[in-house]
């Protein structure tokens, strides 16, 4: 019978980081300081935007959209800094963490 190892500290550390990375870019969202749209980009034609200034401005454009988006990351950040709900957490934040992949890749 195999003695049972001791689970490995770097993973709690893994899971620590992505938790409070989650839960400050969480609260930037509901503070409003992230997907803020600059008032000389609200006059400017869609065209003239960066492909950044585009995108901040179509999830900037709703309010209600950034809250939902930064109480799903508090919620998976809330998760992952437990063991027991690590997983769940994980497992919930992963569709989110691929669309923020995706849009900041394209």
């Amino acid at each position: 019978m195999d003695p049972i190892r001791p689970y490995p500290r770097y993973l709690d550390w893994m899971r620590y980081i992505s938790a409070f990375l989650l839960l400050g870019y969480g609260m930037s969202k509901l503070a409003h300081m992230q997907f803020h749209l600059n008032a000389a980009l609200s006059g400017r034609a869609a065209g003239s935007l960066s492909g950044y200034q585009l995108t901040w401005f179509y999830y900037g454009y709703s309010r209600v959209y950034a809250c939902v988006l930064g109480l799903t990351q508090v919620a998976g950040g809330a998760l992952l800094l437990s063991r027991k709900t690590a997983l769940l957490g994980a497992m919930a934040m992963m569709p989110v963490i691929v669309n923020i992949l995706l849009i900041d890749i394209l």
